[in-house]
């Protein structure tokens, strides 16, 4: 089927805020972020309170692994984007939420999911061979992580958040399918189910989407239109 043919369907992102005291801003790369040092340092510890803090992954990163992560998780067809406070008194030693994303094939999607500590409670399964059933040997934009500080859940907009980054990785690699997963019961599972993602793989408890889309012309969502899923076949 031609994405043509194809009817547009946007995903119902709630919690899409309208805060004017916050404002998001976008890196092409590591070495981008790394050349803000309060950024970056901010960015770090927005990480270890959104993983560290939550009631489902509880995850412990040192400053070194969240580091480490973004080095190789922010090289080639990648983007990053934060949301941050304009005003004093406002997310002073944190950014209120952050995104980022790459483009990768099935032994990076897994490589990158070794690096998470919660993985490792799963008892690391190897997910390689049934990601390869949906993705085959292609790249897709993979979302790394999408987080937000509990205190400004539905105030970041997440349009903000995800089409600008998408968009990025999209014109860098020329690609238009998105993959994700999480774990039920969370943020990022809940927007999924939002956003009517397919949900192209179950497997020891972990969830991944599958979505494509077209870029537009339209100023809107950074001209980014979500396409009518199919099954992967």
């Amino acid at each position: 089927m031609n994405a043509n043919d194809l009817v547009f369907k946007q995903p119902q992102l709630q919690g899409n805020g309208d805060d004017p005291a916050l404002s998001y801003r976008s890196f092409a790369d590591f070495a981008d972020i790394a050349a803000h040092d309060r950024e970056c340092e901010q960015l770090v510890l927005s990480y270890q309170k959104v993983f560290g803090e939550s009631g489902v992954w509880a995850e412990e990163y040192s400053r070194q692994d969240v580091l480490e992560k973004l080095k190789v998780q922010l090289a080639g067809s990648a983007s990053l984007r934060i949301c941050t406070g304009t005003r004093s008194g406002l997310a002073p030693d944190a950014h209120p939420g952050f995104c980022w994303m790459q483009a990768l094939d099935v032994a990076e999607i897994t490589a990158s999911i070794a690096t998470i500590k919660y993985y490792e409670t799963l008892g690391s399964p190897d997910v390689s061979a049934q990601l390869r059933s949906i993705i085959a040997d292609r790249k897709v934009i993979y979302v790394h992580e999408l987080g937000i500080l509990n205190p400004y859940r539905g105030k970041v907009r997440l349009t903000q958040m995800l089409y600008p980054t998408l968009r990025a990785v999209a014109e860098s690699s020329g690609l238009r399918q998105v993959l994700f997963w999480s774990v039920p019961n969370t943020f990022v599972s809940s927007l999924a189910k939002r956003g009517r993602f397919i949900k192209a793989l179950e497997t020891n408890g972990m969830e991944f989407h599958l979505g494509e889309f077209c870029i537009t012309d339209q100023e809107d969502n950074a001209g980014i239109r979500w396409l009518v899923p199919e099954r992967p076949v």
